[in-house]
C-alpha cells in the first residue's frame, strides 16, 4: 500500500471512529495529511479492526513496542486525532 492509499485509509478509520461522518474525499485526505505525519500513519493503522485497544492488543495490531506508542498516541491525542485513555 503506497503512502497516498495509507492515508485514504487512515480518513476511513478516523471517519468511523466516532462523531459525525464525513464524506471521504480528496479534501479530507488532505486534511488528515496535514495533520499527521508519515511516521505516524501506522499507529492509525492499527485501529483498522478496532477502535478501542489496549495496550497489549495496540502492541499486537501495530506491532510497535510500548515506548513508542505512548509517544505516538500522546502526539495524535494532542493533535485530536484520537483520544488517548489511559486505565
Amino acid at each position: 500500500m503506497d503512502i497516498n492509499e495509507q492515508y485514504l485509509e487512515a480518513a476511513t478509520i478516523i471517519n468511523g471512529a466516532g462523531g459525525t461522518p464525513l464524506q471521504i474525499n480528496e479534501t479530507l485526505v488532505q486534511i488528515i495529511k496535514e495533520l499527521v505525519e508519515e511516521e505516524e500513519i501506522n499507529m492509525i493503522l492499527a485501529f483498522k479492526e478496532k477502535t478501542s485497544q489496549t495496550m497489549e492488543q495496540l502492541k499486537e495490531s501495530s506491532g510497535l513496542p510500548e515506548a513508542e506508542i505512548l509517544d505516538k498516541t500522546k502526539v495524535l491525542a494532542k493533535k485530536g486525532i484520537i483520544f488517548n485513555q489511559p486505565n
